[in-house]
This record gives C-alpha cells, structure tokens and sequence, in this order.
C-alpha cells in the first residue's frame, strides 16, 4: 500500500499539515497506518513524506509494525508522490494500493475486496453512489443536471497491478493535474472497476471533518 503524504493540507487551516494532527492521542496518519497494518493481504507499506516531516514520520513509524517500509520522499503535487514510492517498491510487489493519508476509517473488508478486485479486473476503487443531485455549472449558471444513477464519489484504496500504474504513470502529462491514480489508468484506455465503498471511510479534509459533530465522532476524538 503507498500512501502520498507529502502534502500540506492548507484547507485545514493549521500550522501542521493535516495528517500529523493529533486524533485521539495520536497523529492521524498513525490511526491510517495501523487500520492498514491489520489487514492480513497487506504484505508493506510505503508512505512518500515532505522533507521537512521526517521528524514526524520517524515518531510515528516505531509503533506502526514490521509492515511499514522506510518512507520515501515525495513531490510537489499526488501523482508524484505516488510515482516516486513506486520506483521504490519490491520487486515481489504486484498488486498495488493507494491510500489517502488521512482516510483512518478504512477498513480490513475494504482493503480485502480492493485486491481481490485489482487481481481479477487490474485496476478497482473503492467508491460510493451519489446521493445528492449534482449539476453541472458554468459562471455561475446551472448547465446541466447528470443522472445521479451514474454518479459515484471515488474513496481509496484504489489498487492496480503494478504493471498497470506503472505504465499509467510513464504515459502521465505532468502538466495536467491528476486527483487520483485511476484517472491516470483510464487515460491509458484501461477499464476501472467500482468495489462498494464505505459512507464511513472518510477524508479529512477541513476542520469540521474533526468537530465532534463531524466523521470523526464515531471512533477517533481530537485532541
């Protein structure tokens, strides 16, 4: 599993980037690392840091498990994060994850069915159907209104063969910004199959995400 966590996290609105805050006692990157060291299929587990983080990262990285690699420095933006943690991998690495930093709710099912599925289709994401109506917007004016029965809310894991995202990542346009790896793999003409994802497994992305009100009440406190 990698885990790009080389970004700053700027629309949280703290000082420290947004995978470090503290959750329950401990750093949220660390509540995610341990829910994906508990999943058996899990053979290790690759994070792509910030520089300035490795202070952090080594705090963390003791209590975590045998799992959990040497980190690897990341880039600017997702992708190249993603793209330098694959140039690290083992050879013996053939199914690949990736995982948001700050996604701590996964769970081990979640995890399980993502392989399975990247082993029988080559590329699968974790994703849930959309519930609200979406329309499309252009300055301000409504466009159009898509049919929500063909709209779904991509989570991670997303997992591929490695071969599969190595060749979508050596076809990459830097210059074009990529949200997520599938994106990546659909540009290269690759199906991308849908694993039912969980409504609890939640990025966090602004402080109210760890309200006491927010996702963050189920299971993990702040503070």
């Amino acid at each position: 599993v990698i885990i790009p966590a080389a970004g700053r996290g700027q629309r949280m609105g703290s000082d420290i980037p947004k995978q470090y805050l503290p959750v329950d006692g401990q750093p949220l990157l660390a509540h995610t690392l341990r829910a994906i060291h508990a999943c058996e299929r899990v053979r290790g587990i690759l994070v792509a840091i910030h520089p300035d983080d490795r202070q952090r990262f080594n705090a963390i990285a003791s209590s975590v498990g045998p799992k959990l690699r040497p980190a690897v420095i990341g880039g600017a933006q997702r992708a190249d994060s993603v793209q330098q943690a694959l140039r690290a991998l083992e050879a013996a690495d053939d199914v690949v994850l990736v995982h948001d930093a700050v996604r701590p709710w996964v769970t081990t099912d979640l995890l399980t069915s993502v392989v399975d599925a990247a082993l029988r289709h080559g590329a699968a994401i974790a994703a849930v159907p959309a519930t609200d109506t979406v329309k499309q917007v252009e300055d301000g004016i409504v466009t159009g209104t898509p049919d929500r029965r063909q709209l779904w809310h991509a989570q991670t894991p997303q997992g591929f063969r490695r071969s599969l995202l190595e060749e979508a990542f050596a076809q990459r346009d830097p210059s074009q910004p990529a949200t997520d790896e599938s994106s990546l793999v659909e540009a290269c003409g690759h199906r991308v199959h849908i694993v039912h994802g969980d409504p609890t497994n939640v990025k966090v992305t602004t402080p109210q995400d760890l309200s006491p009100q927010g996702a963050s009440s189920r299971t993990l406190r702040v503070g």
